[in-house]
């Protein structure tokens, strides 16, 4: 008996049901049927990362001149893994077509308003009030550690 891997189909519906079998190549003959299921692979998608509504509101209301929102604004798009952001003023320059000294001092204001912190050498990092992209667990992880580093120094000032 030789057999064939056709397919018959008859469509159910628009989610992509289907009736499928075995068929006998010189009879005919439906052998195995079964249903087959369309499942759609996961969406990934490129460049998500999490925004916190309230970080945007406390975002609008700096009042923010439009170089400064432009680098903030490359800055998030150009975010990796745990708020990390690998680049240099002369690279933030080059892509928005900005002076060296521009970008010098709108990071310097986003860095005095919290919104970006210098973590490493040429490297920033978004504050995880405004938002994240990691790990939720490790969102929390760091807010808490800033939380911290913020009572301390309220502490130091409150002293001096």
């Amino acid at each position: 008996m030789e057999t064939s891997n056709v397919a018959t189909t008859k469509k159910k519906s628009a989610i992509g049901t289907a009736r499928v079998g075995i068929i006998d190549k010189q009879t005919g003959e439906v052998i195995d049927e079964g249903s087959l299921i369309y499942v759609a692979t996961k969406v990934r998608i490129r460049g998500f990362f999490m925004a916190m509504q309230d970080g945007f509101e406390y975002v609008a209301r700096m009042k923010l001149k439009s170089e400064e929102l432009n680098v903030l604004l490359l800055l998030m798009s150009r975010m990796g893994y745990e708020n990390e952001i690998r680049l240099t003023q002369k690279e933030i320059g080059d892509v928005l077509t900005m002076k060296r000294q521009n970008v010098s001092r709108a990071l310097k204001v986003l860095k005095e308003r919290g919104v970006i912190a210098p973590t490493h050498y040429k490297t920033f990092s978004l504050s995880p009030d405004i938002g994240w992209k990691g790990k939720v667990a490790n969102m929390r992880k760091c807010q808490a550690q800033l939380t911290r580093k913020q009572l301390v120094g309220s502490t130091h000032a409150q002293v001096i």
